[in-house]
């Protein structure tokens, strides 16, 4: 068994989602593998142990509990197998799949430019609309109502967790959010959702966002790949990307220094999303 420290989502260390990485996991139990989570301390873990069904098994621990998906720790799980030499890429893209409790997903390696890059498939994407008010969740966020977008909704999407979506009209009230976290907390259990993604579009093309978890341990998400999916699917799902194949950054993470880089991929076929695919590269936080 080897532990590794991955930034993922940057190209520089100390920026990013910091991921842990548990490789040859498969003689760990559960309860090793919650015990080795909190001790590594990052804001998930993925475990890799060997898979009837597919390439590889990849379970994801936050420091309190299992999830069934988690993005940032996926891209630094292969971004560490490729630079280890345990994946070929020197033909050009490695093409895997992971067992998650999410289901069977696709994963692709690739070099660019020098850089390795991961992209991830997510699951097809579902949808609802939350039981909460706009008034409730602005309160939750200490910003005031109309702060929020006067035209995209709230809205509850999934691609491997479910997410809140949350649109506000302005970067400096995303970057100025400080949360009620016992507010908050209890929305997201209503809902049944993992996080909050508050996001602002600056284009089709360029969006900022902050990703709240109190309900997990996480007060801030510097880079949250599985709500980046959830998001691409939930703009297309209520009409601001209209094209059948969109292609956007999200940058996550300044309000706490760590810069990230998300790149999001999203295809329409006869007016339904079939392909939800989330790229980034990362750097070795500590071998």
């Amino acid at each position: 068994m080897k532990a590794y420290m991955v930034d993922a989502f940057t190209t520089n260390r100390f920026e990013g989602n910091r991921a842990g990485v548990v490789l040859e996991a498969d003689q760990l139990s559960a309860k090793e593998r919650q015990q080795l989570a909190y001790e590594i301390g990052a804001s998930e873990t993925a475990f890799v142990s060997h898979s009837k069904n597919a390439d590889f098994n990849v379970e994801f621990y936050t420091p309190k509990s299992q999830i069934d998906f988690c993005g940032h720790a996926t891209i630094a799980t292969f971004y560490m197998m490729a630079e280890l030499g345990k994946l070929n890429i020197d033909s050009g893209i490695c093409n895997i799949t992971q067992e998650t409790k999410a289901g069977i997903l696709p994963v692709a390696i690739e070099k660019k430019n020098g850089r390795t890059f991961v992209t991830m498939t997510q699951r097809a994407p579902e949808f609802r609309s939350p039981q909460v008010s706009t008034k409730e969740v602005a309160h939750a966020l200490n910003i005031q109502e109309v702060d929020l977008h006067q035209t995209l909704p709230l809205g509850l999407s999934n691609t491997g967790n479910w997410h809140l979506m949350v649109p506000v009209q302005s970067k400096h009230t995303l970057d100025g959010i400080s949360y009620d976290a016992e507010r908050l907390s209890k929305i997201l259990t209503n809902c049944g959702a993992a996080t909050a993604h508050v996001f602002f579009a600056d284009s089709p093309k360029l969006f900022y966002a902050r990703n709240f978890c109190p309900t997990i341990g996480i007060p801030e998400d510097p880079a949250t790949g599985a709500a980046a999916g959830a998001f691409g699917a939930y703009l297309t799902h209520n009409g601001y990307l209209s094209e059948k194949l969109n292609e956007f950054e999200i940058v996550q993470g300044e309000a706490m220094g760590k810069k990230s880089s998300i790149f999001v991929r999203i295809r329409m076929h006869e007016g339904e999303i079939d392909l939800v695919q989330v790229a980034g590269t990362a750097a070795i936080h500590l071998p």
